[in-house]
């Protein structure tokens, strides 16, 4: 397996714990992401994986239609649908050559491996996103953490004006901790 899709794996594992852990009457509570709730948030999750998944197998992508069949999905299914949908992703980009084709994102053509990174960020940071909503400590390694701040640097600038997933870069202090750094990154408030 390829080391970055084994970090792709632990990250899953950690996001699976965590969505495991959300209790009965939390799924509406609200998230750092504006209009979404833990529910949300993890549709959202589940949703990214399949797309990445069809994207790297080239077959097309109704985000629409997904969106609408995940948000029927009664929230005690969305553990097993983060971990089912993980695996069919993980599996994807360690197919042969899976990591030297290119795909086309709402971003623009990027390689599959500038993909992964974005998966491993996003991950991680919808990661901390939940334990904000929930009460819960992400544990993430720093180092990969690190990777990813700086790896997620080098792919926004390569974001075109007005088409970035995330939101604006918020200022931290330099000595913050490495997910909560990745977080402001990607426009979170620390």
């Amino acid at each position: 397996m390829e080391p970055l899709v084994a970090d792709l794996v632990d990250v899953h594992a950690e996001g699976a714990r965590a969505i495991a852990a959300v209790g009965a009457d939390q799924w509406s509570l609200p998230t750092p992401c504006e209009d979404w709730d833990v529910a949300d948030l993890v549709r959202h999750q589940v949703m990214g994986h399949r797309v990445f998944t069809a994207l790297l197998a080239g077959e097309p992508v109704d985000r629409a239609t997904m969106w609408g069949e995940l948000g029927e999905v009664d929230p005690a299914q969305l553990t097993t649908l983060f971990v089912e949908s993980a695996r069919d992703l993980e599996r994807a980009f360690d197919a042969p050559e899976a990591l030297a084709r290119r795909i086309t994102l709402p971003i623009g053509e990027v390689p599959a491996e500038a993909s992964l990174h974005l998966r491993l960020a996003e991950t991680m940071v919808h990661g901390w996103d939940l334990a904000r909503a929930t009460g819960q400590q992400p544990h993430f390694p720093d180092d990969l953490v690190e990777r990813e701040i700086e790896a997620s640097r080098q792919l926004l600038q390569r974001v075109p004006a007005g088409h970035s997933p995330f939101g604006s870069p918020v200022g931290v202090p330099d000595d913050a901790a490495p997910l909560d750094r990745l977080a402001a990154l990607l426009g979170r408030t620390p």
